[in-house]
C-alpha cells in the first residue's frame, strides 16, 4: 500500500505570506525606531481618540479589525496622516455609493481560512489546515463621498472601572497587593502581585497595570500555554513582553482605560533584533495578543466604534464571507 502523501503549503501562498510578513516587520521596525509603534505610545483614559488615531474598524459593519490587521492599519493611519479610523474594500466603497480615488494605494491585510485537501492519497491528519488569504482595504480618506465619521462614545469613569473590576473578578486570577513597588505575574505560583491601589498615579493606571499582568497570566500552561520561562534580557522574555504590550493596548483602548507603555524602552532593541531575524514573529505576536484579549473576555465589555452603515454591504467583509474555491491542481477547498 502506498504511503499517504503529506499536505504541504502551496509555494505561491507561502511566498506571498512571507513577502507580507517581511513588509510588515520592516514597517514595525521603522515605527519602533521612530517611537511611533502603536503599543509604545500612551493612550489617555476616558478620551475618545482623535479621528485617525483610534483603533481601525470596518466602515460598513462597524466592527473593529483584530490582531495583525489592527496593528497594520493603525500604523498606516499614522504613517499617512489619515484622519479617519474607518477602512473598507473597493467593493464596499462602491456598494456605499462612493469610490476610491484614482491612484490611491491599498493596504494589505490577512485572513486565515481553512483549506480541506480533496486528494484521497493525502494523510487524513493533514487534510485540514489553515492558510493565509491576503485582501486589500482603503482608508476612508482615500474614498470620495464618504459620510462623516461618527464620534466614538466611551463609557463614563465609574462604568469603565466597574467593568474592569468585573473582568478581573470573572477571570478567576489570584491577585495579591503585596508587590511593594513592583507589578508582576509569578508563573510558579500562578498569581499576580501588585502594589497597593493608592500607590498608582490614577485608578485607570491601576487597572491598566493589572490587566497587563493578567495578559501574562493567560500564558500559563493551563490556559494559552506560552513560553514564560525567559528571564529579563532573554529573547523569550522580550517575545512575551511584546505580546503583553500589544494586548494591553488593545484591551485598554477597548475598555477606555488608556494605555501606559511603561518601561517599553528596555525592550525596543530586543524587539528590533527579533523582527530582523524572524519577520513572522510580529504576526504571531499580534495573533497571540488578540488571543489574550479574547481569553480574558474583553468582548463582553468593549464598545464598538459605530453601528453598521449598511448591513447589505457586509458581503465584502472577509469576516462574514463564505466562499468555496477549488484548486485545479490539488483539489483544495477553501472555506472562508
Amino acid at each position: 500500500m502506498a504511503a499517504k502523501k503529506k499536505l504541504t503549503a502551496r509555494g505561491s501562498t507561502a511566498t506571498k505570506y512571507d513577502d507580507y510578513a517581511q513588509l510588515y516587520a520592516d514597517r514595525v521596525i521603522t515605527a519602533l525606531q521612530e517611537g511611533t509603534a502603536p503599543w509604545i505610545r500612551p493612550w489617555k483614559p476616558g478620551v475618545s481618540p482623535a479621528h485617525g488615531e483610534g483603533m481601525p474598524y470596518n466602515a460598513i459593519t462597524g466592527k473593529g479589525y483584530s490582531g495583525a490587521n489592527a496593528m497594520m492599519l493603525l500604523m498606516m493611519q499614522g504613517a499617512n496622516g489619515y484622519t479617519d479610523d474607518r477602512w473598507l474594500t473597493f467593493k464596499q466603497a462602491a456598494d456605499l455609493g462612493c469610490h476610491v480615488r484614482k491612484g490611491e494605494k491599498s493596504t494589505t491585510c490577512v485572513k486565515w481560512v481553512e483549506a480541506v485537501e480533496k486528494d484521497e492519497e493525502v494523510d487524513p491528519a493533514q487534510k485540514r489546515r489553515m492558510i493565509p488569504i491576503l485582501f486589500s482595504v482603503f482608508n476612508g480618506n482615500q474614498v470620495e463621498g464618504m459620510p462623516a465619521a461618527p464620534v466614538r462614545q466611551l463609557p463614563k469613569e465609574a462604568e469603565r472601572h466597574a467593568q474592569c473590576d468585573e473582568l478581573l473578578r470573572d477571570s478567576g486570577a489570584i491577585i495579591r497587593h503585596d508587590g511593594g513597588d513592583r507589578a508582576f505575574y509569578s508563573p510558579h505560583r500562578d498569581s499576580i502581585h501588585l502594589p497597593l491601589r493608592e500607590a498608582f498615579k490614577s485608578t485607570d493606571n491601576f487597572y491598566a497595570t493589572a490587566l497587563h499582568e493578567l495578559g501574562h497570566w493567560t500564558g500559563h500552561k493551563s490556559r494559552l500555554d506560552r513560553d514564560l520561562t525567559g528571564t529579563f534580557g532573554s529573547e523569550s522574555y522580550a517575545k512575551e513582553e511584546l505580546r503583553a504590550e500589544i494586548a494591553s493596548m488593545m484591551i485598554g483602548e477597548r475598555l477606555g482605560i488608556g494605555h501606559d507603555p511603561g518601561q517599553h524602552v528596555a525592550y525596543i532593541a530586543s524587539w528590533i533584533k527579533i523582527l530582523k531575524e524572524h519577520p513572522r514573529e510580529i504576526l504571531l505576536a499580534a495573533k497571540d495578543a488578540e488571543a489574550i484579549a479574547t481569553h480574558v473576555g474583553v468582548a463582553k465589555y468593549e464598545h464598538e466604534p459605530t453601528k453598521p452603515l449598511d448591513k447589505s454591504a457586509e458581503i465584502e467583509n472577509p469576516a462574514a464571507l463564505v466562499v468555496k474555491q477549488k484548486s485545479k491542481s490539488r483539489g483544495v477547498e477553501l472555506v472562508i
